[in-house]
């Protein structure tokens, strides 16, 4: 006896936007989500104005998926300050730094991701499995970061 289709073609349209919304919907979630370490400087994307110190503020950068970012700056008193999305341009960890496969998780870190906005890329290090993010200033390995993520 042979298969028919037992969907209408309303029950048809009703899943596909629902597959639509969940699929949207991942731009809301969040897939990791880390704050700047004390010893890192500010992205330069964001500056603060002359004598104001960097302590009483606080840097989130969080990711959406494999390519979508975004950063926003507190105040002491916990009012966003500032929101961006910068542009996503590639991510590499140690294994790819020395050139092994390792299956290890932990031997991954620090990881990188290379970020743009209006102009101005930077080098995003995640130093170990955990919620804090640095700036990356070598600009060695800032080079060589460079090189491989041209190559993906």
């Amino acid at each position: 006896m042979p298969l028919r289709n037992c969907a209408s073609p309303r029950r048809q349209a009703v899943l596909g936007v629902l597959v639509a919304v969940l699929f949207s919907a991942c731009d809301f979630v969040t897939e990791a989500e880390f704050t700047l370490s004390k010893d890192s400087r500010l992205p330069a994307w964001f500056s603060f104005p002359n004598g104001v110190q960097k302590s009483p503020y606080s840097v989130l950068y969080t990711i959406y998926g494999p390519a979508r970012v975004r950063m926003r700056v507190y105040g002491p008193d916990g009012a966003k300050l500032a929101d961006i999305r910068p542009v996503f341009e590639g991510r590499i960890d140690q294994t790819d730094l020395d050139g092994k496969n390792i299956d290890d998780v932990f031997d991954r870190y620090p990881s990188y991701t290379v970020l743009s906005h209006q102009g101005r890329r930077e080098v995003i290090e995640i130093p170990r499995m955990g919620p804090v993010f640095k700036v990356l200033d070598d600009p060695d390995l800032t080079a060589k970061i460079d090189k491989l993520i041209a190559q993906q």
